[in-house]
């Protein structure tokens, strides 16, 4: 049994329309290859300008901070990062607080700075070795609060009398008279030399 719907009518001379036979060209983007020494210094690059450059609407910096911050984070830190309650970081003070109270208590952070005040250069260690450890204690507890003169004075008073003596010939006097940058730049260049 056959049925025809009176709002179909059989109309025989009606022509469906068909698309016409083109061939399309794909839109194709050769990929650029670059290397990872390329594309890090483009992604510091990059970020650097997102922090400085004026944003519409006057977002401040720690806000755009705030927002890109979880993006650096791997490993335990992100995962420490995830697990903040929601709403628990409103301000980029909020979160460098929180992060330092995480990854450097109080206790640490004694320790540390107590390192560095009684900074002093082993037996039988050059000068290089010296710098390059001191340097290494600083980066240890970013948040040392020790001012670049107090940096110097510090590592300068735990030397050995001989590199003592050494930096202060290079100076021509006395280094700890010296500004903080000719201080530093005396300091970065005796590390230099070979025999240090």
């Amino acid at each position: 049994m056959r049925i025809r719907s009176k709002s179909y009518p059989n109309n025989s001379n009606t022509t469906i329309p068909r698309r016409s036979n083109r061939r399309c060209v794909p839109n194709i983007v050769e990929p650029e290859i670059r290397t990872v020494e390329e594309v890090v210094p483009m992604a510091d690059s990059t970020m650097e300008d997102l922090l400085y450059e004026p944003t519409e609407g006057n977002v401040p910096n720690d806000a755009i901070k705030l927002m890109l911050f979880p993006y650096s984070l791997e490993g335990a830190a992100r995962i420490w990062y995830e697990k903040e309650p929601p709403n628990s970081i409103l301000t980029w003070d909020d979160l460098v607080n929180k992060f330092i109270n995480e990854y450097f208590p109080p206790s640490k952070t004694t320790h540390l700075k107590n390192e560095i005040s009684h900074f002093t250069q082993r037996f039988e260690e050059t000068f290089r070795e010296a710098w390059e450890r001191f340097k290494e204690m600083l980066r240890a507890c970013p948040h040392h609060e020790f001012s670049e003169i107090t940096q110097i004075d510090t590592f300068y008073n735990g030397l050995n009398e001989q590199d003592q003596d050494s930096l202060n010939a290079a100076t021509g006097g006395n280094l700890l008279s010296k500004t903080t940058r000719e201080a530093l730049k005396i300091i970065e260049n005796k590390s230099k030399v070979l025999y240090s």
